[in-house]
């Protein structure tokens, strides 16, 4: 199990992780991590029986706005158990 943000929102913090292999993954770092506190936020673009596309984002919280730090595109392979 992977847990994440389990102070702010309990009841999203469990994430079940699978067994899966990176395909591709692409990263882009847009910006110094300057700021009061980090938050990453991923989502499923496209599930699959084989393969899954994921996205996700990390910014930095404290400011007026919100400051995009980095993106993250990738593609996830299934294992077989």
């Amino acid at each position: 199990m992977l847990y994440v943000g389990a102070e702010d929102e309990p009841e999203l913090a469990q994430l079940t992780v699978a067994a899966r292999a990176d395909v591709t993954q692409q990263r882009g770092y847009v910006s110094p991590a300057r700021g009061e506190r980090l938050v990453a936020h991923a989502r499923v673009v496209k599930p699959g029986r084989r393969f899954t596309v994921c996205a996700g984002e990390a910014y930095v919280d404290g400011g007026p706005t919100p400051k995009t730090i980095a993106t993250m595109l990738g593609t996830m392979a299934a294992l077989a158990p």
